[in-house]
């Protein structure tokens, strides 16, 4: 069974300016449209906002963060997630290439840069990717024996 068949997919999106998270949850929405899939996606203004969820921050399979955000920043707001849970999909979308490094720090999937000319083609990508990850995390959880598969 794919990451992507008879589940829904559960996206935390965090930003500060209202446009991104729109235009953000409008290319998912597509996105997960065009693979016929479910797809729910909750919108938080600021790191401060999603960590109030404490350990329900792991019900979420994607984490779209900004960078750039007031109080707490995508950066220190991913490194909190990572003490709560280290299997969410962490993507930073952000117009600033200078925090890229620090994502790594983080184990993040993805560095997306707010361009209205190529966004929707790097979150088509990304998603790609991610959807990827998630059959190839599933089929690793798989022993076979014989003919029959079971999951561990």
């Amino acid at each position: 069974m794919k990451a992507t068949e008879h589940k829904r997919l559960v996206v935390g999106l965090c930003d500060d300016e209202e446009y991104f998270r729109i235009t953000e949850k409008q290319l998912i929405l597509k996105y997960m449209a065009g693979k016929n899939c479910e797809c729910m996606i909750d919108m938080y203004e600021s790191g401060k906002e999603l960590l109030a969820l404490k350990s329900a921050i792991s019900q979420y399979h994607i984490i779209f963060l900004d960078v750039n955000m007031e109080e707490i920043d995508g950066i220190e707001t991913a490194k909190e997630i990572r003490k709560i849970t280290k299997d969410v999909f962490i993507v930073f979308v952000t117009a600033f290439i200078t925090y890229a490094l620090e994502g790594y720090k983080v184990d993040a999937v993805r560095y997306l840069i707010k361009d209205h000319e190529s966004l929707e083609k790097a979150m088509t990508e990304c998603m790609d990717t991610i959807l990827e990850k998630m059959d190839y995390e599933e089929n690793e959880s798989t022993v076979y024996k014989g003919l029959h598969r079971v999951g561990i």
